[in-house]
């Protein structure tokens, strides 16, 4: 692994030498870029929120001056300071740039005031709040990556789990509808329970990564502590933000891998209703999508509601040549009918207090049915909703504090009947019912004015509780856990360096940190520190480095699920030399002594925006993070128990008398007596623990390049945006244990992953083009390691969106989209039992060539 770390920072700090070049030679009389605007007529907060998304120009103003108020729209090819001031056209507002090069909305009666002399209010400008910080106007020293909702309607993306699958950072295992049997790699996770979509950011579990909206928890999903992004309709949304960094100095657990927000449109004036109808050319996964989505806002405040109804058909596996040895019925993607609705709104009831208030509700129903030596059918009902209101008080000095609370359901309700031969055999009737709930006090604002900026800074603390209750009705099982948690929190920005210094060689210099503390009920209290250093040497290159610690609680599953004693004779354990008697107690299940996962996370990243190359940007990035304590099941086989000196650790020999009743004692259901005899404590020669433990260690590091240039031609605009991610992981299961791989093999991320896109825009139309590849995995099932092939494949999107003054078809938008254009097949690899599928079900798809048709009528 080191040597792979030194290769890594070897290539990252060439290229940043590359990049430091490339950037010290801008030109600094070059004429300022040219962007490609289409903003039709709305609100004029969220015609500057399309401005900073189409140009990628950071911009701060007051939601107090641009409220109640309206932009008649954007059309052609400008400089960021020429569309800001056609936006701006018959207002009293005015354009400037702050000294870090920032836009700044502001009111011409400012510069008036400043003209003569008067201070000029700091509440005149109010900035927004990135993901991965708490302080306004600041963006993290880390690595974020933006997908705006345009970006994905434009690659004919209109599901928020289709959005997260094709991001090159995250693997498609955890919770995923076309995850199949058996592939359970190095997670139990990689099972599809209620048909969501969970985040997995590289690959370590849907559970160590926090999934947001508008920057606010959600109700876990069925047991894997993830979170279903697919519940949120793509029709309110207005960005995603992923940040590729441990964040619980911010955040709090979950944050190891990274997080994503979705954020919420705030703004929005009008109405649009969407059709789309698809289908796999393959057959099967025929999609019947409708969604609508209405907002008005007024002098004080405005709302948005959107709704949302989805239905895809399975897809069989006798539709799929690859795939038709298997027993029918078999799916290789489940049934999915889903139906989400969401109401976001704020309203001033003061000059200083705002009331606003996020309310999400989703219902999906997934049928599955699964061929083995019987038949399995599971029907699954999942009902997720979420309510989450928010007090904000302006202060005095641009200090904001706000209020939050939220309340939170996920109700994963299963029925599960397995069949020989048409005959009943076994009938299982589950929930896994998960709730949140929180209050959060924030307060942000700037301490003193530095001669580079403000000392600006955030803090504030909150109560978080979550309970699962696993239940088994048919039986009567039934586990419940619960936890709640005190946390608080302070985050500094410090600016030392600004462009207006003129300082050599330091065009701009910040420092970061965060400390957070939290104290839980079942395993006590944690400390997680984050430190973090932007630095840009001249106006077109940016470097960035962080470190922090971060954890993540054990799962309320780990920890709660059912505790079983089994009495096995001792040689099915791997024991040898004993007497024919002799027997073992072997524990497996929940464990309540869990401590949280913890981890060692830094990035170092150079981004390079040349002046002198207008159009073009590139970052590239390193992350490594050193991850212990992980939460395994230790013994593995349970048949080398005895006989695999790494397991000795988890053996008590002879167990005394009272210890074996004790354990028993904790068991659900008693003892389990596996043996032709009667249960003798005096022939027990050991206890096996192999109950959940913090004792597994994982080592993860790789590269992330994004690049993107758009060129405008005459009339044409021509866009390429290319994102790769480079992984290495390890795992270790006990001090005694040999490491082994993750990444690149089966089951576990591959490591390399890419999508690759490129446009031609002229006025109403637009052509992109998409590359994706998908690493290959090695197949460790066997020995020796079969290498299995990467998989390739192009989409193809026609876009079009008439104008104004289009007669019947005014302000409809038209969308064709072919995902998978030349219909390739998953990669080969074969199958470990006769009823699994024969490829890896957690990094490739067995969909094919998947054609859509969507229309869009804006009112």
């Amino acid at each position: 692994m080191f040597g792979k770390q030194r290769r890594g920072m070897l290539l990252l700090s060439s290229a940043l030498g590359v990049i430091v070049m490339f950037g010290s030679g801008a030109l600094a009389n070059a004429a300022d870029p040219t962007y490609q605007f289409n903003i039709p007529a709305e609100s004029l907060s969220q015609a500057l929120t399309d401005f900073s998304q189409a140009s990628s120009q950071q911009i701060i103003y007051s939601e107090d001056l641009v409220r109640g108020r309206s932009s008649s729209g954007l059309r052609g090819s400008y400089t960021p300071s020429a569309a800001l001031s056609a936006l701006l056209a018959g207002t009293d507002l005015r354009v400037e740039t702050n000294p870090s090069g920032v836009l700044m909305v502001r009111p011409k009666k400012a510069q008036a005031a400043l003209d003569d002399g008067a201070a000029i209010p700091t509440d005149a400008v109010e900035a927004v709040t990135v993901t991965g910080s708490r302080i306004k106007g600041e963006t993290p020293s880390a690595h974020v990556i933006t997908i705006t909702q345009q970006q994905t309607l434009e690659a004919g993306q209109y599901n928020l789990g289709d959005v997260i699958r094709s991001l090159p950072q995250n693997f498609s295992g955890g919770q995923n509808p076309g995850v199949q049997l058996g592939a359970t790699g190095s997670s139990v996770n990689n099972v599809n329970i209620s048909g969501g979509s969970a985040v997995n950011l590289r690959g370590l579990g849907p559970d160590a990564t926090l999934t947001l909206l508008n920057g606010r928890r959600l109700a876990y999903d069925s047991f894997s502590q993830g979170v279903d992004m697919s519940a949120i309709p793509l029709a309110a949304v207005d960005r995603i933000e992923a940040v590729m960094d441990g964040a619980s100095a911010i955040y709090g657990s979950d944050a190891v891998a990274g997080v994503v927000n979705v954020v919420l449109k705030k703004d929005f004036d009008g109405l649009a209703a969407t059709a789309r109808l698809g289908t796999a050319t393959g057959g099967g996964d025929f999609q019947q999508q409708y969604s609508i989505v209405g907002g008005k806002t007024w002098a004080t405040g405005g709302f948005i509601g959107a709704y949302n109804f989805e239905r895809d058909t399975a897809i069989s596996a006798n539709q799929r040549d690859g795939t038709s040895y298997l027993s029918d019925p078999y799916m290789l993607l489940p049934q999915l009918t889903d139906q989400s609705v969401l109401v976001s709104g704020h309203q001033d009831i003061s000059s200083y207090v705002t009331f606003s208030v996020d309310a999400l509700y989703n219902d999906r129903h997934s049928y599955n049915v699964a061929t083995t030596s019987l038949q399995a059918q599971d029907r699954v009902h999942d009902v997720n909703y979420v309510l989450s209101p928010t007090l904000t008080v302006r202060l005095p000095e641009g200090w904001t504090a706000s209020l939050s609370g939220l309340y939170g359901r996920d109700t994963v309700h299963g029925v599960s009947d397995d069949y020989i031969s048409g005959i009943p055999l076994l009938h299982t009737d589950f929930c896994y019912c998960n709730t949140a709930g929180s209050v959060d006090l924030d307060v942000a604002g700037a301490l003193w004015e530095m001669p580079a900026g403000d000392l600006k800074v955030a803090f504030g603390g909150g109560y978080r509780r979550n309970s699962l209750k696993d239940v088994t009705y048919s039986d009567g099982t039934l586990n419940y856990g619960m936890r709640h948690s005190y946390s608080g929190y302070a985050e500094v920005f410090v600016p030392l360096v600004s462009r207006s210094m003129n300082v050599p060689i330091v065009s701009a210099l910040s420092l970061d940190g965060a400390i957070r503390y939290e104290d839980y009920s079942d395993f006590g209290s944690i400390t997680t520190p984050k430190v973090g250093l932007t630095y840009a040497p001249v106006d077109d290159v940016d470097f960035k480095a962080s470190w922090g610690k971060s954890f993540k609680a054990p799962t309320l599953e780990q920890e709660y699920s059912s505790k079983y004693i089994y009495l096995y004779p001792a040689e099915e354990l791997g024991g040898v030399g004993y007497p024919a008697t002799a027997t073992a107690l072997y524990a497996n299940g929940g464990n309540p002594d869990l401590k949280p996962e913890r981890a060692t996370t830094w990035t170092v990243s150079g981004a390079l925006h040349p002046g002198w190359f207008p159009g073009f940007d590139a970052e590239l990035s390193y992350f490594n993070i050193g991850y212990t304590s992980r939460v395994v099941v230790p013994i593995s086989p349970a048949t080398s128990a005895f006989s695999d000196p790494q397991f000795q650790q988890f053996i008590t020999a002879n167990p005394s008398v009272a210890l074996q009743q004790k354990v028993i004692a904790g068991a659900s259901g008693g003892l389990f007596n596996l043996t032709s005899g009667s249960y003798d404590p005096s022939d027990v020669v050991a206890y096996v623990d192999n109950l959940y433990t913090n004792i597994a260690a994982q080592k993860i590091d790789g590269v992330d390049l994004s690049v993107s240039y758009t060129l405008d031609l005459g009339g044409d605009r021509y866009t390429l945006k290319s994102d790769t991610s480079w992984l290495n992981s390890s795992q270790r299961n006990n001090g005694l244990a040999t490491s082994y791989d993750l990444a690149g093999t089966v089951f576990n991320p591959p490591h390399l992953r890419s999508r690759t896109g490129l446009s031609w825009a002229r006025g109403a139309f637009q052509v992109q083009l998409f590359y994706n590849f998908t690493g290959g995995v090695r197949d460790t099932r066997y020995t020796p390691n079969p290498n299995g092939d990467p998989m390739q494949s192009v989409d193809l999107t026609l876009n079009y969106s008439a104008g104004e003054s289009s007669g019947i078809l005014r302000d409809t938008d038209f969308s064709v989209a072919v995902q998978n254009l030349t219909d390739e097949a998953p990669p080969f690899l074969r199958n470990a039992q006769a009823y699994y599928v024969n490829y890896d079900s957690t990094n490739y798809s067995a969909i094919g060539r998947f054609v859509s048709v969507s229309v869009t009528r804006h009112w």
